[in-house]
């Protein structure tokens, strides 16, 4: 994970200098550790430990951005016999065009499923997968067969609300900004969690949707560039509420989200949430709330070594 974490970033820092979004880009030292992120890079205690594990079994929900940088990242993993793997690959969604600029497992001749193109791309590197082609709602369950450890790629609150519900031992999540100013800020999560899964994915209630529509139709109508765009009102506001995605931040969060999952398993330190801004980081601990110095262990997760310092 540290050199997809340290890649991400380098790529980012790259960004903002080009994009203006930060004047001291290139210019910074920059040091964090997956290990301990509360910590100092440099701090007695954030080295992390000398051997470790890695499930063999995982779910992964929603295969878009987030998605496939989850199992780009997995799939860097120093596995010994990928034969023994099972990654289930769970979304009911095809492949649209702005999917190819976003998704690290996807090309310009990728289409169809989404499912069956990242089935393609990691069987392809050895991977044994499943897939599930279905809509994850309230009614959704985990089988006993069915892995116990999901990460989940949702972009989508109330289904994040489904899967902390749906009987996994364990979920790993990551949220993204989605706009011009927050879209390289990073909220890693994992469930169980002490925080109630209402408190800590809210659902958007009637009034701040509107509210947010408001504030879409000011921007589009004092933006002239958002007018160049658009010609009518309708279809600057339509510009104005589209998200912003950015390879490199999905890199990031896939470096901690796996991060966060590696040490459960091995007993590490875990976190009930984790907070990046990508194209803001320094040498310095980062956001972090600990849950425990040692991750309470789970049962039914088939492991295989994975590395040796």
């Amino acid at each position: 994970m540290p050199p997809i974490a340290a890649a991400a970033v380098a790529v980012g820092e790259v960004f903002a200098t080009f994009a203006r979004v930060s004047v001291t880009a290139t210019r910074r030292v920059i040091g964090f550790s997956l290990w301990r992120p509360d910590l100092a890079p440099d701090a007695p205690g954030s080295e992390g430990i000398e051997g470790w594990e890695a499930p063999l079994e995982l779910s992964c929900f929603g295969l878009g951005h987030l998605g496939q940088a989850y199992l780009w990242a997995l799939a860097s993993l120093p596995y010994d016999d990928l034969s023994a793997t099972r990654l289930q690959l769970c979304d009911d969604d095809g492949i649209e065009p702005p999917n190819l600029e976003t998704g690290a497992l996807l090309n310009s001749q990728s289409k169809g499923l989404k499912t069956r193109e990242a089935a393609k791309w990691l069987e392809a590197r050895g991977f044994r997968t499943r897939l599930v082609e279905r809509f994850i709602d309230r009614q959704y369950r985990r089988h006993a067969r069915d892995p116990v450890i999901a990460l989940c790629g949702f972009d989508d609150n109330e289904a994040r609300q489904w899967l902390s519900s749906s009987g996994f031992g364990l979920v790993f999540d990551s949220g993204l900004g989605g706009d011009f100013g927050n879209f390289d800020s990073i909220a890693v999560r994992s469930w169980p969690n002490r925080r109630p899964a209402e408190a800590l994915w809210p659902v958007e209630t009637e009034e701040q949707r509107r509210e947010r529509e408001r504030r879409l139709t000011s921007v589009a109508q004092q933006n002239d560039g958002y007018a160049a765009v658009a010609p009518d009102e309708c279809g600057r506001v339509l510009v104005a509420n589209k998200s912003v995605a950015v390879p490199f931040v999905g890199a990031v969060a896939s470096a901690f989200v796996l991060a966060e999952m590696l040490r459960s398993v091995n007993g590490g330190p875990t976190f009930d949430e984790i907070r990046v801004k990508a194209c803001a980081m320094a040498h310095r601990p980062l956001t972090a709330t600990l849950r425990a110095m040692e991750a309470s262990p789970v049962s039914g997760v088939p492991m295989q070594a994975i590395l040796h310092r």
